[in-house]
């Protein structure tokens, strides 16, 4: 868990529910991506549109397998034994929570959240984000963290009214 200065949470996810445009085209000009460095997936959070391609790169001089499940579907499977190695991989056009594991070392996770929708954001150092040209409605603003309980806020926004809504959770929540 990354906590920056004034308790500032790194690699929380934030998305909205509600009555929100589906994404028509999941290409996008900057593909998420998933590193494997220093036998760690950085960054451990990954967020994108589903069906968006996500590029997986093995920066270790070692073997890594990359194992991808979204709930009890596997996404893919792969072994990538040479440093410098990339892969892509379109991901799931159903939304949702993909975990993802080095079959080799237990330690590594990461997990890539994807949404049908193009209202999300992933926290920053400084525990910031952004979700720009909302429209006008009444929606649900989620916030999740892997080591957290999720919070659900429910919003109005006017027509061009930012988002800009902190959560806090206290230490004892943490999940170990």
């Amino acid at each position: 868990m990354l906590v920056g200065a004034g308790d500032a949470l790194a690699n929380a996810v934030i998305s909205l529910e509600g009555n929100l445009p589906r994404i028509a085209s999941a290409s996008a000009p900057n593909p998420p991506v998933l590193d494997q460095k220093g036998c760690m997936y950085s960054p451990p959070v990954v967020v994108a549109s589903s069906g968006a391609r996500l590029e997986v790169i093995n920066s270790d001089p070692l073997l890594h397998n990359v194992h991808a499940s979204l709930r009890t579907t596997p996404v893919f499977n792969l072994a990538m034994p040479l440093q410098g190695q990339r892969y892509t991989k379109e991901l799931p056009s159903t939304p949702g929570g993909i975990q993802v594991r080095c079959d080799l070392h237990s330690w590594m996770h990461a997990v890539i959240q994807t949404f049908e929708h193009p209202y999300f954001a992933l926290t920053d150092a400084r525990g910031s984000y952004q979700i720009a040209d909302i429209p006008s409605g009444k929606y649900k603003l989620i916030f999740w963290h892997e080591r957290l309980p999720q919070r659900t806020v429910e919003l109005s926004l006017a027509p061009g009214e930012a988002l800009e809504r902190p959560m806090e959770w206290k230490a004892a929540e943490i999940k170990l």
